[in-house]
């Protein structure tokens, strides 16, 4: 069991929304006027981290394309317009995401979302999921602060939740999540179903679990 945290900041996706299947919809609208092949749910899934315009360039480096800086904006652009537009559809919360976070609520534990998700997307995400109401900061990327897993976003959090690195939780999937939440001095927890590259073991978490809920009794709280 772990102490009881004055606050939990959650990743997105891969941690609290499987994403993948919208995101490969975006992707594929960006990429389909170049005449690639598609990219699979799974396709999407090895690729994501980092934010969207690394997907956009790990995707086209895996299709063979190169591209240049018009080519490159021109596909942000195409890409950035439909992920919008299906990140309103609220579709992929993982089991037990809103319940975890009502529960979080309902015990004092302060909550925020910190995701490399561009923040536009991300405050439209949040609401289509139906999360807004059960958190108190979100966070995503911008121009304005390095991604995780710099420590910055996941600082920012705790400063908006008036708390101490050392006394908030990350939740996450990645080694983005693990990096950012080392840097800041946050302890970390680990989901086994999300989008990591490899074995979330390997990361040293403080504890991984493989569902959401299974996260109310580490930090001793009722589910």
């Amino acid at each position: 069991m772990l102490s009881r945290p004055a606050a939990v900041v959650f990743d997105l996706d891969g941690t609290l929304v499987d994403s993948a299947g919208d995101i490969a919809i975006a992707l594929n609208e960006a990429f389909a006027p170049l005449g690639v092949a598609r990219f699979t749910d799974a396709d999407v899934k090895q690729m994501i981290g980092g934010g969207s315009m690394v997907l956009v360039e790990k995707a086209a480096a895996r299709a063979g394309l190169p591209l240049d800086a018009p080519g490159k904006a021109a596909l942000m652009t195409r890409f950035m317009g439909v992920y919008h537009e299906v990140s309103a559809n609220g579709h992929g919360l993982y089991p037990g995401a809103r319940e975890l976070l009502d529960s979080l609520r309902r015990a004092g534990i302060k909550t925020a979302i910190c995701t490399n998700k561009p923040a536009p997307v991300t405050v439209t995400a949040v609401k289509a999921l139906g999360l807004a109401p059960f958190v108190d900061f979100v966070i995503g990327a911008s121009d304005a602060i390095p991604k995780k897993p710099a420590p910055e976003m996941l600082l920012a959090c705790c400063t908006a939740l008036g708390v101490t690195p050392a006394t908030t939780i990350m939740v996450g999937d990645s080694a983005a999540d693990r990096g950012a939440a080392s840097a800041a001095g946050s302890p970390c927890i680990m989901v086994d179903f999300g989008y990591a590259k490899g074995p979330v073991a390997d990361l040293k978490p403080e504890a991984i679990v493989s569902r959401l809920l299974d996260i109310a009794p580490l930090i001793g709280i009722a589910a």
